[in-house]
């Protein structure tokens, strides 16, 4: 999610705004281990997908840690 962050939004959010979005990228990530759904060999495209749902959520101005987290749930239970 950092490397995310600093590649492609690179001065698009103050530093305290980059602790959120990373904080609830965790926590959405920590769900999907949670739920005991099948993702090994499939990591880094399922977590590249909560991350760009979260950072476009954060750009159009969403900010509360709950509602970027159940978004980029709902976006990736949509999406696979």
């Amino acid at each position: 999610m950092d490397q995310l962050l600093q590649e492609e939004f690179f001065g698009a959010f103050q530093p305290e705004e980059v602790k959120l979005l990373a904080d609830v990228f965790d926590a959405a990530w920590r769900a999907v281990e949670a739920s005991g759904a099948r993702v090994e060999g499939d990591e880094e495209r399922l977590r590249d997908i909560l991350a760009r749902e979260i950072v476009r959520r954060a750009r159009q101005g969403e900010r509360d840690p709950a509602s970027l987290r159940d978004a980029a749930l709902a976006h990736l239970a949509f999406r696979t």
